[in-house]
């Protein structure tokens, strides 16, 4: 029970502000600020100093860019996994 007061009001505090901060970034977002374009096609792959790279082309852009792995999992996980379905073969 001691503790339960100043945990309680730190997370509030911190909980608090990272709302504000979630809120001002979904403000952003909706307002079209910050926004990536969406991919259009993954064109392939590169490894880097051991990372693992996309090629993406995106919407309404005619350069294609090199995009982390890891980053592409993670907001657009379906584009990934299609890319893979298309390419992969097992023997």
């Amino acid at each position: 029970m001691r503790q339960e007061p100043p945990n309680t009001g730190a997370n509030e505090g911190s909980s608090s502000s990272e709302e504000k901060e979630v809120d001002g970034q979904e403000e952003s977002n909706a307002s079209g600020v910050d926004v990536e374009p969406e991919p259009e096609n993954f064109l392939g792959v590169a490894i880097d100093k051991g990372k693992l790279w996309f090629l993406i082309k995106f919407k309404g852009k005619d350069e294609v860019e090199l995009v982390r792995s890891k980053k592409a999992n993670i907001k657009w996980p379906q584009k990934v996994i299609k890319f893979y379905e298309e390419r992969l073969v097992f023997h």
